[in-house]
């Protein structure tokens, strides 16, 4: 997970809905969520473990928030990389 630089307020052009972020607040606890939106100073998320509930944390009690984006060409290129050595594999294999 990446930590933001922008402060809390600009948050909205940066997130999506569907994001995966961990909130750090000001007390030191950590909040694993999916990012919904950011509406009248709240950040609002649902809880990765029950999507259903809706967890709403004031943006000046947020010390940090840390954000997890899905990569497609990461994602390609490691079943892309683990295809060749399955591929390798095979040939020596099959060369002994």
């Amino acid at each position: 997970m990446q930590a933001t630089d922008k402060p809390l307020t600009e948050l909205q052009d940066t997130l999506a809905a569907g994001d995966k972020i961990r909130v750090i607040d000001t007390q030191g606890s950590e909040t694993d969520l999916i990012f919904v939106a950011i509406e009248d100073g709240v950040l609002q998320g649902s809880s990765q473990d029950t999507p259903d509930q809706i967890v709403h944390i004031q943006l000046d009690e947020i010390e940090t928030i840390e954000t997890k984006k899905f990569s497609i060409m990461g994602t390609i290129l490691a079943g892309a990389g683990g295809y060749v050595v399955l591929v390798l594999i095979a040939i020596a294999q099959w060369a002994l």
